[in-house]
């Protein structure tokens, strides 16, 4: 989202325990078909999540897909500071 007066909800994470923030790589960069995605939530509810999946769902190639995502993300992010 390029639009500055759009409002994230990772801000609010710290302040609301039973906050669980979402991420698809799916749209924006073209990994439909490969279903992976990314959530962000306090440790306590991270843990629980851990205690109760159901095991590794992801192919290789929608893994090598999230990682190129997110070695874009990180460097457009280095590129703003």
């Amino acid at each position: 989202m390029e639009d500055p007066s759009y409002k994230s909800m990772i801000s609010q994470i710290a302040d609301d325990r039973n906050l669980i923030v979402i991420r698809t790589f799916s749209k924006i960069y073209g990994m439909a078909g490969a279903r992976i995605g990314y959530i962000l939530s306090n440790p306590e509810i991270i843990g629980y999540l851990g205690i109760t999946a159901t095991g590794f769902c992801c192919n290789r190639v929608g893994l090598l897909g999230a990682e190129a995502a997110m070695k874009q993300i990180l460097k457009e992010y280095q590129e703003k500071a």
